[in-house]
């Protein structure tokens, strides 16, 4: 773009948005308190959200090291918020798309009608950077006891020492030194009487101890008034004083256990201790707590079908949702249990236990006649994503019951079918074997795969139920658990049917061999349906997509 005039052409395009900044930090049960910091800047309107974070914790350092000078912030674990919104600026959001895209736009008329410009806010939009409770307690005690060295600091220091520890002769000052922290303190004041009073002899000291702790009470014995220290005792010299104490060996006899050690703590802990009550505040729990959700469901099973049955017209052959239910009892941690997220389902761990009698004893990947009781399943449910108006971020929505049932059911055939289709492939290859001599050798081998064993799960609601119809409240599609420690590939897109890794990555052979598994089912069937989006790890298969025509 040209210039117009003497202002350059990018001057002339750029689009800013103001901003307000303030600081606050944590205090107990997830609470706020707003410090005196408010600074104002501009920035880019096609500024990035992780661009927008460290532009702000930038700008914010400066009234951060004023407000407490010496001590050495570290905003890297530090949350940006919109004040707006109350969010994450790099949560829920694509991180590559212009944090204000979508917005501050203005419909133009006339003859540009149906076009948008960029309309500055009119006011600043406010966002607010979040100091961790324990780093703001940390620069408190930095301020109020001199000499004190930040946390930082002594990590710093630990991991130096550990260095030249270990490094050879003559490399020690090869490592850079901690900072030197500078600031003025006034010494802490001595009380008159402390400062007048005479000194002590630590000989003088262990002798009076010695005299307190030595005496032992006799079994049993109770102490009268006539056999305590007369009040005239206190005028006798420390070290001539005997007092009734009893020993340790007083209350070992008695049956009492040995109290714990003494440990001194400092400022700090004493703090941390009575505002967290050690981190387990009855509110964090009850938050702990209620994100376990415990459900009551009615499992209905994925059955195995051979593919000629379900081409068979029978209805009672082709039928891949068994009617029988089994009750059972589900449980998952919504903020732990994560697993994944893909593009239209989420994953997370749960534990099921069987409230009636099991399926079979080999169920979900778990044999109850070996271990009984409860066990791991992948829970996955369906989303849709929405774009807020305000902030132009993605949000995950759940379904409506009655849309959500319709979907999972549909996953849960669709896994019923790539099931059946992969057992016809692999009948396929085995009655071709059995054809062929005996003395001939295949080039390859052939992997053993199968697909995960699922099913549907109803949630009991608590609404009323209607008369012959049961109450669900949500839908879940439970799977057998793939280990963690195995390795998740994705073989072959469901776009493209050649193999995703390539020969020097792993994966690559069961890729080829489920093209031609592909080619077999595509062949056989007429070219109406085969398996696509082969994924999974280890010898299990998940998340298939099943091709067909018409």
């Amino acid at each position: 773009m040209p210039s117009m005039g003497q202002i350059p052409a990018h001057a002339q395009s750029r689009k800013e948005v103001s901003i307000l900044l303030g600081v606050k930090y944590e205090l107990l049960l997830g609470k706020m308190e707003a410090t005196g910091i408010k600074e104002g800047m501009p920035v880019d309107y096609g500024i990035t959200p992780e661009d927008l974070a460290q532009s702000i914790k930038n700008f914010l350092l400066q009234p951060l090291t004023k407000l407490c000078p010496g001590f050495p912030w570290d905003l890297s674990g530090s949350e940006v918020r919109e004040s707006g919104i109350w969010q994450d600026i790099l949560k829920n959001r694509r991180l590559d798309i212009p944090y204000f895209e979508g917005r501050f736009l203005k419909a133009k008329s006339g003859k540009a009608a149906g076009t948008f410009a960029f309309a500055p806010p009119a006011k600043p939009v406010e966002f607010v950077l979040i100091i961790e409770r324990d780093q703001w307690m940390d620069s408190e005690r930095f301020m109020e006891e001199p000499g004190y060295i930040p946390q930082a600091i002594q990590k710093h220091q630990t991991i130096q020492a550990t260095l030249h520890a270990t490094m050879p002769t003559g490399l020690e000052n090869a490592v850079p030194k901690p900072p030197t922290l500078k600031r003025k303190m006034p010494p802490s004041p001595l009380s008159e009487s402390r400062l007048h009073q005479a000194p002590v002899s630590y000989k003088e000291v262990s002798e009076s101890q010695e005299s307190v702790t030595s005496v032992v009470c006799p079994k049993n014995q109770e102490i009268t008034p006539s056999s305590r220290t007369s009040e005239t005792n206190s005028e006798q010299p420390l070290s001539t004083r005997t007092n009734s104490v009893c020993s340790m060996s007083k209350f070992q006899e008695n049956g009492d256990q040995e109290p714990v050690g003494f440990q001194p703590l400092d400022p700090t802990e004493v703090t941390r201790g009575i505002l967290l009550g050690g981190r387990s505040t009855i509110l964090e729990l009850k938050q702990k707590i209620d994100s376990i959700q415990i459900d009551p469901v009615t499992c209905f099973l994925i059955k195995t079908i051979p593919f000629s049955d379900l081409c068979s017209g029978d209805d009672t052959r082709s039928e891949i949702i068994s009617k029988q239910g089994y009750l059972g009892r589900l449980t998952h941690d919504n903020n732990k249990d994560f697993i994944a997220r893909g593009g239209f389902k989420t994953a997370h761990c749960a534990s099921l236990v069987w409230n009636s009698t099991p399926p079979s004893s080999k169920c979900l990947g778990h044999d109850s006649s070996l271990t009984p009781g409860p066990f791991s399943v992948a829970l996955k449910r369906l989303y849709n994503e929405k774009k807020d108006p305000r902030t132009g971020s993605m949000l995950l929505k759940r379904f409506a019951y009655a849309d959500e049932s319709a979907g999972v059911l549909t996953e849960a055939t669709v896994l019923g079918y790539a099931d059946s289709l992969l057992r016809f492939a692999y009948s396929f290859i085995q009655d071709f074997l059995r054809k062929k001599d005996d003395s001939a050798v295949l080039p390859f081998s052939i992997p053993n795969l199968r697909f995960v064993q699922g099913c549907i799960a109803y949630s009991a609601g608590t609404g009323r139920a209607k008369q012959g119809t049961a109450s669900y409240s949500a839908a879940y599609l439970l799977e057998e658990l793939i280990a963690k420690e195995s390795t998740f590939i994705k073989y072959i897109h469901n776009a493209d049917a050649i193999p995703l890794p390539t020969k020097d990555e792993p994966g690559h052979e069961f890729a080829v061999f489920l093209c031609f598994v592909q080619h077999i089912q595509f062949v056989q069937s007429h070219g109406q349906v085969y398996i696509s989006d082969f994924q999974g790890a280890g010898d299990l298969l998940t998340d298939p997509q099943v091709m067909t025509h018409p």
